[in-house]
């Protein structure tokens, strides 16, 4: 049995504000996106809980946010297209119930900008058409902070460089890009106008819509972008649902979150926050994720041949993450040479739908090389699959610590994949829902199992966020 200081490895001040916000959609956006064409996108920004405080941001009063194609595929891929973004019009703020901001991006919890994509040279049908996934990345360029002005200057506001790990990107996608020949107000819907909004909404039927992108030798001008559909592309809103396949289904509703890899490489987590606990990546998980893959960087044996289980994945991003990481660093290396790499994603039933979604997304990173990833169902305190399981060098959790109930049954699991003097257990905790007595609780039940130990230097983020990583040996 392992001793344990319990106020050494546990925060003992409040849990204080989380640090880390998340850029998310408001309102959906259809995929199909004309070249040339002004869009609009309504975004939010909240918390891991869904919240938003106003003090969090410590002065900041929004962000400026820049947007770009982000190509997701087996194969480098040079992109010819660019995203042009602009700051929301009277109009538009108005419709989305917002204040006029001066910028193309946040002020305090809402916000938004209008969005083009444009070619940097003449671009052909066939290369709109790529086999790689596009998305839209949206990310922030810099802090917008509030200068109050003296001496009779009047107040201003003031741009500054980002904190990276202040707030989380959005991506968009998968889209589809067209050159509109034949209706090129077919998206009116979405469209800006130069005169703004349009009061009578309209949409344009799903055959009508695939029609304009045939192909053709010749190219609308620019001026056409902002003329009216003819009067016969056009159905009413209240006919739409019988004339037309553009269903809710189709609307882009759903975060993902990009994270960039060696090599110029992106992993791709898509998230469902209506799936509750398991739809989201959670503030610990990018801490151990970074953490993991930091060590690796510095010491590629942490885990090049090593087998390492991923407890509780949710949407699977720290185990995709590190056996993405593994992959592209892994280009170049004599495969015969190389160790086996395994990680294995667990989780219970209802999430395993989105860890397969994810695994499919992003298996091109570890394709053809010694990296595997695996799925499989497992409840904490399920002793006998557990054992099949193992054995594992290294195992990771994050933010699992938050019922009592489930208390036992975790730190069983723990003892069952952890074989004494070879593995590793780092658990990513933050405070949030337990109260001091359920945390000392957790922790000295544990400590009579494990010798426990924080994990010292893991960057400013954690410590903003108030998270610890603990390590756990046998």
């Amino acid at each position: 049995m392992a001793s344990l200081d319990y106020n050494s490895v546990i925060m003992v001040q409040n849990a204080g504000v989380s640090a880390k916000y998340r850029l998310c959609l408001k309102r959906p956006i259809y995929p199909c996106i004309h070249l040339n064409m002004w869009y609009t996108m309504d975004l939010m920004l909240v918390s891991e809980m869904g919240l938003f405080k106003k003090e969090d941001m410590k002065g900041i009063e929004g962000f400026t946010l820049s947007c770009k194609i982000l190509n997701i595929g087996p194969e480098d891929y040079f992109n010819q297209l660019d995203v042009e973004v602009r700051s929301l019009c009277e109009e538009a703020c108005e419709w989305s119930g917002l204040t006029n901001i001066e910028w193309a991006g946040i002020c305090g919890d809402k916000g938004g900008l209008e969005f083009r994509v444009v070619a940097k040279n003449s671009v052909g049908d066939n290369e709109l058409c790529s086999h790689h996934r596009r998305y839209l990345h949206v990310y922030p360029s810099a802090e917008v902070v509030h200068n109050p002005g003296s001496g009779g200057d009047p107040a201003e506001y003031t741009q500054r460089d980002i904190v990276d790990h202040r707030l989380v990107s959005l991506v968009i996608g998968p889209i589809e890009l067209g050159q509109c020949y034949k209706y090129p107000s077919s998206c009116i819907h979405h469209q800006m106008f130069s005169n703004g909004f349009r009061d009578d909404a309209t949409c344009i039927d799903d055959s009508l819509f695939n029609s304009s992108l045939e192909c053709s030798s010749s190219r609308s001008s620019p001026s056409s972008f902002y003329s009216s559909p003819s009067p016969e592309s056009l159905v009413s809103i209240s006919t739409i649902s019988n004339q037309s396949s553009w269903t809710s289904e189709t609307y882009l509703v759903n975060n993902h979150r990009a994270f960039s890899l060696p090599h110029n490489k992106t992993l791709v987590i898509q998230e469902l926050w209506d799936a509750g606990i398991p739809g989201k990546v959670w503030d610990s998980a990018f801490i151990v994720a970074q953490y993991m893959g930091d060590c690796f960087l510095k010491n590629e044996s942490v885990l090049f041949g090593k087998r390492i289980l991923d407890l509780s994945t949710g949407t699977g991003f720290v185990g995709l993450y590190l056996a993405a990481l593994c992959g592209v660093m892994s280009n170049g290396k004599a495969v015969k040479e190389m160790k086996q790499t395994t990680v294995l994603l667990t989780d219970l039933e209802p999430a395993i739908d989105l860890i397969e979604k994810n695994q499919s997304l992003n298996h091109y990173l570890f394709k053809d090389v010694k990296v595997s990833t695996e799925i499989e169902v497992l409840s904490w305190g399920d002793v006998s699959k557990t054992r099949r399981l193992g054995p594992f060098d290294i195992v990771l959790a994050s933010d699992v610590i938050y019922e009592p109930e489930l208390f036992d049954a975790l730190i069983q699991t723990f003892v069952t994949v952890c074989t004494p003097n070879q593995t590793h257990v780092y658990v990513g905790y933050k405070r949030r829902g337990l109260s001091p007595q359920e945390e000392e609780e957790f922790f000295l039940k544990l400590a009579e199992e494990f010798k426990v130990t924080v994990v010292e230097g893991i960057g400013k983020a954690a410590e903003e966020q108030k998270i610890k990583i603990y390590k756990l040996t046998r």
